[in-house]
């Protein structure tokens, strides 16, 4: 077990959209970072959790993308981990 990582758990990007789509918590992270460190925290998200009365929840391949430009970077890593509980 992983004390940095209070047993989170890392899965493949299939297992993470079968737990997406089924409304189930992931986290996503960028690749060169810690899961939970000083600086940076994983992503917790589930489909309910961005959805609201005016937007439907994105799709998994919309929510991985807009997650990717905007945090994976050549200093964090170009590739997005998934995790769960």
């Amino acid at each position: 077990m992983c004390l940095m990582c209070n047993a989170m758990v890392k899965i493949t990007k299939l297992e993470a959209k079968k737990l997406y789509d089924d409304g189930k918590e992931i986290y996503l992270n960028p690749s060169k970072m810690r899961v939970k460190s000083v600086w940076h925290e994983a992503l917790k998200v589930s489909k309910s959790s961005v959805e609201n009365d005016i937007y439907n929840a994105p799709t998994f391949e919309q929510l991985v993308n807009n997650y990717k430009y905007y945090n994976c970077n050549k200093e964090m890593g170009l590739v997005v981990y998934f995790y769960k509980d």
